[in-house]
């Protein structure tokens, strides 16, 4: 990001979480998982535009959940700390009490939800990107067959690419050569560099990536599934009515949907993040 897009990425943010919480504003309860007037939000900060670093070196990431976590510690009137960890060590990180929340461009799933309680925010399609000079047009899981397709460990995306090749190989072709690394960054750099055909990553990313630079990218295929993003939280019926209300407030109150176009989401990302 230049440092103009940076300056200017900065502003509108500010003056976005001014609008989320202008007087009159009447501050909302803290959840209880909140103690020292401080909201504690683990997030790996290297998937834009989620959570990301605008340049090697800023102490402090930027990025759609860093900004919805900033206006619900508006709403609750409270300090946010944000708690950089690998996306791996996230839940792990919460389950021990190292933060409050996780907010992290986390899919919601059944397995994940059944341990610690998850309250969904924005809507969003897997997806497999390719360089925009790529011939491959992805029309069919079956034109992936024996290409390298990179991925982020410990996320869901490597399953989604053994479910694939369980349906390559039965149509008798090659499977998918499955790489994975240790951050988002990196698979994509190995796109980048010509090692990799493909990245699974989310419609989210791609969107914002060809908005603020050149169209480097550009879908190869998109999984019909719909997933959503989920904050996470220990399980407590009372914090999770409360999250649910502050969401929704900024959802009626137009503040998500500001922050969706600030970071270049797609629209569709509103339609099913809520229950």
């Amino acid at each position: 990001m230049h440092v103009e897009q940076r300056y200017r990425a900065c502003a509108l943010s500010a003056l976005w979480l001014a609008a989320a919480c202008a007087p009159p504003c009447a501050l909302a309860a803290a959840p209880g998982f909140v103690h020292g007037g401080t909201l504690r939000v683990c997030l790996d900060p290297s998937f834009p535009p989620m959570e990301f670093y605008a340049q090697p070196g800023d102490a402090q990431p930027v990025g759609v959940d860093v900004d919805l976590s900033r206006a619900l510690a508006d709403q609750w009137g409270v300090r946010l700390r944000l708690v950089p960890a690998e996306f791996t060590g996230l839940l792990p990180a919460l389950q021990t009490g190292r933060c409050d929340a996780v907010i992290s461009g986390v899919l919601l799933k059944p397995e994940r939800a059944s341990v610690l309680a998850a309250i969904p925010y924005l809507s969003t399609y897997a997806v497999i990107i390719g360089r925009a000079d790529s011939s491959l047009r992805g029309s069919s899981e079956l034109d992936f067959s024996g290409l390298t397709i990179a991925v982020e460990s410990g996320t869901e995306y490597a399953q989604l690419l053994e479910q694939m090749n369980k349906r390559i190989t039965a149509a008798g072709r090659a499977p998918i050569i499955i790489q994975t690394y240790p951050k988002e960054t990196d698979a994509i750099q190995q796109l980048l560099v010509g090692r990799a055909a493909g990245v699974v990553s989310q419609d989210t990313e791609i969107a914002h990536r060809n908005a603020v630079g050149p169209d480097h990218f550009r879908i190869l295929f998109r999984f019909p599934q719909p997933d959503r993003f989920a904050v996470y939280v220990r399980p407590n019926a009372a914090d999770v009515a409360s999250i649910t209300a502050a969401i929704a407030q900024l959802r009626a109150g137009g503040q998500l949907k500001a922050l969706v176009e600030h970071w270049h989401l797609p629209l569709q990302a509103l339609e099913r993040g809520a229950r």
